[in-house]
């Protein structure tokens, strides 16, 4: 079996998400026997693949992918030459429960890096959520920033968070095309009061 963390880091569902929101830059995968653990069983390879912190969930798995790849092959030919060995997990397990509805909400008084890393986690197949302009709004790609907040223009959205701010790339209201906030601020984003903390 293949999974896409440093086990036992990130036993789970959703190990890829839960360590990006968690702002790791170090991912990886492991081939393991299965168990009837929830991916608790004997570890046979590890590749480590170092993910840039600007990067979203689906860079990150294309980034996983070769290593998957590279680390299937190698235990199947260590399987055959009989050679494998398999070891016991070591160190702390972490759990990385499936995305939830809760997972997505965007919590506005936390601080911009971690919004930042919520957001590239669930991107581009999920969508981190907030309401902007009463409507509902998947925030797609953004990045955090510090200090004073930049007054907005009229090709950028900035929105205050906990500690710092979040600058805004491209989103997607509920119904509508995704879209750049340049291309949003000339529609439907026009006059757009967004929330405080």
């Amino acid at each position: 079996m293949v999974h896409p963390s440093l086990l036992p880091r990130w036993r789970g569902a959703a190990p890829v998400e839960r360590a990006l929101m968690a702002g790791e830059t170090e991912l990886g995968v492991c081939t393991l026997r299965m168990t009837e653990g929830l991916d608790e069983g004997p570890v046979g390879d590890v590749r480590r693949v170092h993910v840039p912190r600007e990067a979203d969930a689906g860079r990150a798995y294309e980034l996983l992918a070769p290593a998957a790849v590279t680390g299937v092959l190698a235990t199947l030919d260590a399987l055959a030459r009989g050679t494998v060995n398999w070891r016991a997990q070591e160190g702390e397990a972490t759990y990385a429960a499936k995305i939830g509805p809760d997972d997505k909400e965007i919590d506005w008084s936390r601080p911009a890096v971690a919004i930042a890393d919520q957001i590239r986690a669930l991107s581009p197949h999920i969508g981190a959520v907030t309401r902007l302009g009463g409507r509902r709004t998947r925030i797609w790609r953004a990045s955090p920033g510090s200090g004073p907040l930049p007054a907005p223009g009229p090709d950028r959205l900035v929105i205050a968070a906990g500690e710092g701010w979040v600058d805004v790339h491209e989103l997607q209201q509920e119904g509508r095309t995704r879209l750049t906030v340049a291309e949003f601020l000339r529609g439907a984003g026009r006059g757009l009061v967004t929330p405080r903390p």
